[in-house]
């Protein structure tokens, strides 16, 4: 209220409302508006001020220091969140740098390995080529010299064929006092192939002759 006279003020010194102003969940201001008297309301409330303008100054005030205070956090809010996000920025920057040179330094490494492997692989095929090489040559030797031991055997073999032809030859048989009997054009080797009044036919070195088997193994010559 705006002040008044001394027995208009009593009000403010009522018991049950002094016990409802001391009770009260939230905080009870004070502005009666008179400065030589001092309520028991005054006593009992959160804050006893001079009038009700003083009353709502002391609120736009607490309101003003209240949206500072706001206004402070969200500032504060703002600069940690932007301060969290270019840290984090930096992380990640640092991050994929460190990861950039781990992938770059993982690449070189296979690249080394490839490399050597790579020559590992050449050096073991020229070995391996090289010792093929060596054994189609050796394999090649072995079969030239092989070749010509068996054309030489062959060759003597045939040599002796030769001879041994050469050596039965029918005409050199019966150079040496042989002759060839045939019946019917076929070679006689036993004298039971052959029966009475049969024609064979002889054959000597300088000639041929014709004959019966007569009587007793006899021969009709004609």
């Amino acid at each position: 209220r705006g002040g008044g006279s001394k027995s208009d003020l009593l009000c403010f010194d009522n018991y049950y409302l002094s016990a409802n102003i001391a009770q009260f969940p939230i905080p009870i201001l004070t502005g009666i508006g008179h400065q030589r008297d001092e309520s028991i309301a005054d006593i009992v409330a959160h804050k006893s001020l001079k009038t009700p303008t003083a009353v709502a100054d002391f609120l736009i005030s607490k309101l003003n220091d209240f949206d500072l205070y706001l206004q402070n956090l969200q500032n504060e809010l703002i600069n940690i969140s932007q301060q969290s996000i270019q840290n984090n920025k930096i992380r990640l920057e640092n991050n994929s740098k460190q990861l950039q040179n781990i992938v770059r330094l993982y690449l070189s490494s296979k690249k080394n390995k490839l490399s050597i492997l790579k020559e590992q692989i050449k050096n073991t095929t020229n070995i391996c080529i090289k010792n093929q090489k060596q054994v189609l040559l050796s394999n090649k030797n072995y079969l030239e010299e092989n070749l010509k031991s068996y054309f030489i055997r062959q060759k003597q073999k045939l040599a002796l064929f030769e001879t041994t032809l050469k050596l039965q030859d029918p005409k050199k048989i019966l150079k040496k006092g042989y002759s060839i009997t045939r019946k019917n054009g076929k070679i006689i080797y036993s004298s039971t192939q052959l029966a009475q009044n049969d024609i064979i036919e002889t054959e000597f070195d300088d000639g041929k002759v014709k004959s019966r088997i007569g009587d007793a193994n006899q021969f009709d010559l004609f």
